[in-house]
């Protein structure tokens, strides 16, 4: 190939490399979480006070396609000031069928996050409804007010791989019990009754009832407890002396709290009646409590859910409005179709003409 054919075709890629890097950006940007705008229809944003969110993974809940609700957490990398908050609203991801496709970004929540630190659960109502099987939807948090844009995002969800919504059951009805209408009965004419003489009757002896059988307990105590004394068998209406004192209304349940030592302890019915007096009862001090063991929690395994890789995003350094298209940061394959270009031009520049023979 003669160099005019070479410097021809050359030029002709700069063209190619030049087109190329116009067209690009608007790919690219497509895919972006949260749309061009990073914000839900209703244009709330996020108001984090300098700490960055980062999402975790989120559930779907379904009814036959219909979308019920999205919950997940996500985590803050410090300790939120007071008056902070998240804005999450819900997002089509690439190739979604959600339908109608417009409500999607209008169902959001505001998460309070004043004072947390660390994982932050979330739970998105759905108030707008709609639709989706495939292509997935995912949770993404609006830009914050300061213009800061979180490019975190959800796994992505669709109906197919949401969790089920359990079946309510329906209490049968009862069946009302008609009640029977009552025959009437005709009252027979009472027959004339000659009173007997009545029977003098003699009223009976009363049996007398055995006192309660009433013991006492020291009760075993340790550690800040009090010792007491049990009383076995007690019921309403006797009364505990200790050392000569009434203390049936410092009874807890059959229990009365005393310190260490030898008591005289009595028991008597409500006309006075002892129905025991033991004279040296000993209660016993509380031993040193033992310390309890720590039970070992095992930890509760995490379902796997079926998410798809989130594409990071990368900001790259303010380059002219006029080329970039508005990307919000995945915009190098145009910077290296223009070095391409660039250097092929220098190429075909510096390169001399071939002089023709005369």
């Amino acid at each position: 190939m003669d160099k005019r054919k070479f410097r021809t075709a050359g030029w002709l890629a700069v063209a190619g490399l030049v087109g190329a890097a116009l067209v690009a950006p608007a790919t690219v940007s497509a895919g972006a979480p949260g749309g061009d705008d990073n914000l839900p229809n209703s244009g709330d944003t996020s108001n984090t006070g300098g700490v960055t969110p980062t999402m975790g993974t989120a559930e779907m809940t379904c009814d036959d396609g219909s979308v019920l609700g999205v919950s997940g957490s996500f985590t803050l990398d410090g300790t939120a000031p007071a008056g902070s908050y998240v804005v999450i609203y819900l997002t089509p991801n690439g190739g979604s069928d959600a339908s109608p496709a417009g409500n999607v970004e209008d169902n959001q929540v505001k998460v309070d996050i004043s004072g947390k630190s660390g994982t932050v659960n979330f739970s998105v109502p759905i108030t707008s409804p709609f639709t989706t099987t495939k292509g997935g939807i995912l949770a993404v948090f609006a830009k914050d007010v300061d213009g800061s844009v979180f490019t975190s995002k959800s796994n992505s969800l669709n109906c197919t791989e949401a969790v089920p919504t359990p079946t309510p059951t329906v209490a049968p009805t009862p069946t009302p019990t008609v009640a029977p209408t009552p025959t009437p009965t005709v009252a027979p004419t009472p027959t004339p009754t000659v009173a007997p003489t009545p029977t003098p009757t003699v009223a009976p002896t009363p049996t007398p009832t055995a006192p309660p059988e009433v013991s006492l307990q020291s009760v075993p105590c340790t550690g800040d407890q009090s010792p007491r004394i049990r009383i076995i068998g007690f019921i309403l209406g006797l009364h505990v002396f200790v050392n000569g004192v009434d203390r049936t209304a410092d009874l807890s349940g059959d229990d009365v709290a005393v310190p260490a030592g030898t008591y005289h302890v009595e028991v008597r019915d409500s006309e006075g009646h002892e129905l025991l007096d033991i004279a040296e009862f000993v209660v016993a001090p509380c031993t040193q409590a033992e310390p309890t063991p720590t039970p070992t929690v095992a930890p509760t395994p995490t379902p796997t859910v079926v998410a798809a890789t989130p594409t990071p995003k990368v900001t790259p350094p303010p380059t002219d409005t006029s080329l970039n298209g508005g990307s919000n940061g995945s915009n190098s394959l145009p910077i290296v179709f223009l070095a391409l270009a660039g250097i092929l031009a220098t190429t075909l520049i510096l390169t001399p003409r071939k002089r023709r023979n005369r």
